[in-house]
């Protein structure tokens, strides 16, 4: 008996050191909150409200190209012009970052 609970406290213990990482990996927490979807959309960036995401700005503007990508099939006009707004302003804030104030 005590080395079927010895076992069994092993397992659990592993299986939790597994879970976090996988966990992580799915967004679960801050990022998985932040760009929260509904029905294919990323609501944030529809609503124009803050992301909370935290990447480089290459893959930032790769996102919101993709997500202007897919058009009125998932956005309407209204929140496919805000989301271009928003890529025109990332890249207003890349080339900023990259020139400084000249």
């Amino acid at each position: 008996m005590r080395r079927l609970i010895c076992r069994l406290t092993l397992n659990i213990a592993f299986l939790m050191i597994i879970s976090v990482p996988v966990l992580a990996a799915d967004g679960i927490g801050s990022q998985g909150a932040a760009t929260a979807q509904q029905n294919g959309k990323v609501v944030c960036l529809a609503m124009n409200t803050d992301c909370n995401v935290t990447m480089s700005f290459p893959d930032k503007l790769d996102w919101i190209q993709g997500e202007i990508d897919k058009g009125t099939v998932v956005y309407s006009s209204e929140e496919l012009n805000v989301m271009r707004e928003r890529l025109k302003r990332t890249i207003e804030e890349f080339e900023y970052s990259m020139l400084g104030d000249t």
